[in-house]
């Protein structure tokens, strides 16, 4: 018997100059720099790899809101396709109206370190009302049941999707279960999922240019 699931793929930990032979062999996942901030936004320019049609998740290292607020508005200069990482908190401080300063302004977020069913409840208070696209990162420290909530939550909003993180390739069949929308996983993960077919449309992660993948396990 098969079991079949769709589920957007993100490749975490890329560097900038293997986004294009990454984005050949693997058209349709979105990726996640392993670097962050004025380092990211430097290296993208020199090598112009930022021209892929793949979603790609860009993080932030500033450690002041205004810092996170500046680097995020140039980072979403490189293109269409750029995601910005934020936290949720910084310093303790709850970062909702720098995130909703951002979606105003029409910069593609993707929200980190969401931990609690609360959070994620005060955190798609400041998104309501924003049509600009937003992911939520769930943490994995995150209670099970404050994460089913958590979901639930953000699905009533057609602008969010919920992804989390795939540490081994069993791990993207859990977050299917519960209904997320995409997995993060690094190269080593993506290369052991040997059960991956051919990519197809669907409701995963299906904002912007982002496609899913059809697993397939017997």
């Amino acid at each position: 018997m098969t079991t079949l699931a769709s589920i957007g793929i993100f490749i975490d930990q890329v560097a900038p100059n293997e986004l294009s032979w990454r984005a050949q062999q693997n058209l349709n996942n979105g990726f996640r720099l392993s670097v962050a901030g004025e380092e990211a936004l430097s290296r993208l320019r020199r090598s112009e790899s930022i021209n892929v049609s793949n979603r790609v998740i860009i993080p932030t290292d500033a450690q002041t809101i205004a810092g996170v607020c500046r680097q995020a508005e140039q980072l979403t200069l490189l293109g269409d396709n750029v995601w910005v990482q934020v936290p949720v908190m910084i310093g303790g401080q709850f970062c909702g109206p720098l995130i909703r300063h951002l979606l105003a302004a029409g910069v593609p977020l993707l929200v980190i370190g969401i931990a609690s069913k609360r959070q994620c409840y005060h955190l798609l208070q400041e998104i309501a009302g924003f049509s600009t696209p937003c992911l939520l990162e769930l943490s994995p420290a995150m209670a099970r049941y404050d994460t089913i909530v958590s979901v639930a939550l953000a699905h009533h909003f057609s602008q969010v999707q919920v992804i989390g993180c795939a540490m081994t390739p069993a791990m993207v069949w859990a977050l299917q279960h519960l209904h997320f929308d995409g997995a993060v996983m690094t190269p080593l993960v993506y290369a052991q999922l040997t059960c991956l077919n051919q990519p197809s449309i669907g409701q995963a992660c299906s904002v912007k240019t982002h496609k899913t993948y059809q697993l397939a396990i017997n």
